[in-house]
C-alpha cells in the first residue's frame, strides 16, 4: 500500500524519485493555478509524473462531497444550494473566488485531462462510481461543506464573515426550522492515469 504524504508538492517528492508504482491523489484544486503555484494541479501532476516508475498510476478521485447529488431525496427538505451560491455571491461577488483570486476564464474545456496529459501521463481510464446513499446533515455540517469551499473559505469574507454566518444559518432555518436536511451522496469518478 503507498503511504499517506501530506503537504506542498516540493516537499513530499524529492528530486530523482522513482520508485512508486501508484499514487491517489483527492482534494487537489479544480482549477490549473492558484497564487499558490507550489499547490496547482499542474505542479502536482508533473511532480506524481516524476515521482512515478515507468508502468505506475495515478488514480485522481473526482468528487462533490460537499453537496448531494441535486435531486430532492430523503423525509428532509435539500440544503437550497443555489440560494446558498447566491448569498455567496451577495458577499463576495459574482466572479467566482479561488484562494485570494478568482477563476478567470473558468476551467480547462476538458477538465484535468489537459493538465495530466501536458504533465507526461496517458489515459484516463474512467472507472464511474454510482451515487451513494442518503445522508442526514445537519444545519451546521451545511454551513461547514460551504465554508470548506475554496470559493467561499471563512478569511474571504474578513470581518463580515459573522454577518453571512448569521444570514446563512437564517437561510437554513427558514428551508427546515429542524435544522436537519437530506442529501444523497453523488456520484464519484475515478480517473486513472499511467506513466508510460
Amino acid at each position: 500500500m503507498t503511504p499517506s504524504m501530506r503537504g506542498r508538492p516540493s516537499s513530499i517528492w524529492p528530486a530523482g524519485c522513482h520508485i512508486r508504482r501508484g499514487s491517489r491523489m483527492r482534494c487537489v484544486s479544480a482549477w490549473p493555478s492558484t497564487e499558490a503555484a507550489d499547490c496547482s494541479i499542474s505542479v502536482v501532476a508533473e511532480k506524481i509524473r516524476q515521482w512515478l516508475a515507468p508502468g505506475g498510476r495515478c488514480v485522481h478521485v473526482g468528487a462533490r462531497t460537499h453537496e448531494g447529488a441535486g435531486a430532492p431525496a430523503g423525509p428532509h427538505p435539500a440544503p437550497p444550494r443555489n440560494h446558498i451560491r447566491a448569498l455567496v455571491q451577495t458577499y463576495l461577488g459574482p466572479g467566482r473566488r479561488a484562494g485570494q483570486g478568482f477563476v478567470l476564464g473558468g476551467n480547462p474545456p476538458d477538465g484535468e485531462a489537459s493538465i495530466f496529459r501536458a504533465a507526461g501521463l496517458s489515459g484516463p481510464e474512467v472507472i464511474p462510481i454510482a451515487e451513494g446513499p442518503v445522508l442526514e446533515r445537519s444545519d451546521e455540517q451545511v454551513l461547514a461543506s460551504v465554508l470548506s469551499l475554496s470559493s467561499a473559505a471563512p478569511h474571504l469574507f474578513g470581518d463580515r464573515l459573522p454577518q453571512f454566518v448569521g444570514d446563512l444559518r437564517k437561510l437554513l432555518r427558514e428551508v427546515s426550522p429542524s435544522g436537519t436536511f437530506s442529501e444523497q451522496l453523488g456520484e464519484m469518478r475515478l480517473s486513472l492515469w499511467h506513466a508510460d
